[in-house]
């Protein structure tokens, strides 16, 4: 399914053209921050069906940016979240304790970023579906 609006917070350059650049190639409307604030006022203006966000990042961390998110109930059941970091022990524990949807470890495996990008939209639609 394309054409989901995906959210990338990272304050790496690289890292967002890289992600940016090869989910627009598959046909996803992506739109990146590259800090946590940003993200904050983009996801406000527009929520995403995915939130991918870096965990270490200047001005408000992943983890304070999903936990905003969560705490304000604007973080709702057609959001998917996924988490990204340099250390795969810190992604999954951070994934854990702010119950993101998915993690993944840099150097990012861009056959396996479009697999789980795919699986957290399919969750994401499938929980906007259930009924109340």
């Amino acid at each position: 399914m394309a054409g989901e609006l995906i959210l990338i917070a990272d304050d790496e350059p690289s890292i967002r053209k890289l992600i940016g650049s090869f989910l627009s190639r598959r046909g996803y409307r992506v739109v990146v921050a590259a800090d946590g604030e940003e993200a904050l006022r983009l996801f406000l203006q527009e929520p995403p069906q995915l939130l991918i966000t870096d965990l270490n990042m200047p001005n408000l961390s992943g983890m304070e940016l999903l936990s905003k998110l969560a705490q304000s109930g604007r973080l709702g059941p057609s959001t998917a979240t996924m988490i990204i970091s340099g250390t795969k022990g810190l992604a999954v524990a951070a994934e854990l304790e702010v119950s993101a949807d998915d993690s993944l470890t840099k150097p990012i495996d861009m056959a396996e970023l479009e697999t789980r990008v795919k699986a957290a939209l399919a969750l994401a639609q499938s929980r906007s579906q259930k009924p109340g």
